[in-house]
C-alpha cells in the first residue's frame, strides 16, 4: 500500500509541469508543482506519509522561491534594457550638441574673417612728419593706439608701414630718414602690444615724392599704414 503510494506521488511530481507548458504563467505553476511533487516524493522516501506531506510543503516553498528568482531576474534585465536605452538616447543628443557647437563655431570664424576683411580695406591711415624729423605729429600716437586695439581683435590681420621723405636732401638721406619714420611707427604699435611677426616696414626715400613747393611738402613726409588679411594660423 505505502508503496503504491509513493508511486502515485511520484506519477503527479512528473505529469505535473507538463500539464502547464503552454504559457509563462504555466511555466511558473510547472516550478511550483515541480517543487510540491518532488519534496512529496523524497519525503515519503525519508518519512513515510507524515514524511511526504512534510515534503511536498518543503518542495513547494522551494518553487515559489525558483519563480521568484525567475522575476527577479526578468525585472533586472528589462532595467537593464530601459537604462541601455536611455544611455544611448543621451549619445545622440550629446552628438547633435557636439554637431550644433561645430557649426556655430563655423560661423563665428566666417563672421570674424568678413570683418576682418572690412576692417582692412576700409583702414589706409597716414602719419605726418615735420621737415627732417621722424617723430609723428601730435596725436598720431593717440590714433596708433587705437588701431593696435583693434589689431589685438584680428590676429589674421598683417600690418605694411611704408616709410616716405619729401624731395629736399640727398636720396640716400631720405632713403635712411624715410626709414627711422617707419620705425618709429612700428614702434608705437608694438609698444601697444602688436607682434613684431605682423609688422611688415619698407623705406621708399622720395621716390614717391610729388609736390614742388613747401606746402606740398606736407603730405611727401609720411607713414603709410595698409593692412591685409592672411590666413589664420
Amino acid at each position: 500500500m505505502y508503496k503504491r503510494y509513493l508511486i502515485t506521488l511520484l506519477t503527479i511530481s512528473l505529469l505535473a509541469p507538463a500539464a502547464h507548458a503552454d504559457s509563462d504563467v504555466g511555466l511558473e505553476k510547472n516550478k511550483d508543482a515541480a517543487g510540491f511533487g518532488l519534496g512529496a516524493v523524497i519525503g515519503g522516501l525519508a518519512g513515510g506519509p507524515v514524511g511526504a506531506i512534510a515534503g511536498a510543503a518543503g518542495g513547494a516553498w522551494l518553487g515559489a522561491r525558483a519563480v521568484a528568482k525567475d522575476q527577479q531576474r526578468s525585472e533586472l534585465k528589462g532595467d537593464l534594457t530601459a537604462r541601455t536605452a536611455e544611455l544611448e538616447q543621451l549619445r545622440e543628443q550629446l552628438t547633435a550638441l557636439e554637431d550644433r557647437n561645430d557649426r556655430l563655431q563655423n560661423v563665428r570664424l566666417d563672421r570674424r574673417e568678413q570683418s576682418a576683411e572690412r576692417l582692412s580695406r576700409a583702414i589706409n591711415l597716414a602719419v605726418y612728419f615735420r621737415t627732417d624729423s621722424s617723430e609723428p605729429d601730435t596725436g598720431a600716437d593717440r590714433r596708433l593706439r587705437e588701431l593696435a586695439d583693434y589689431l589685438a581683435e584680428y590676429p589674421q590681420i598683417r600690418v605694411h608701414i611704408a616709410g616716405h621723405a619729401d624731395r629736399r636732401g640727398s636720396p640716400d638721406y631720405n632713403l635712411d630718414l624715410s626709414r627711422r619714420r617707419a620705425e618709429s611707427v612700428a614702434y608705437i604699435l608694438r609698444a601697444a602690444g602688436i607682434d613684431a611677426q605682423r609688422i611688415h616696414i619698407e623705406a621708399h626715400g622720395q621716390s614717391a615724392a610729388e609736390a614742388e613747393d613747401i606746402e606740398g611738402h606736407i603730405f611727401d613726409r609720411r607713414v603709410n599704414i595698409a593692412l591685409s588679411v592672411t590666413d589664420p594660423v
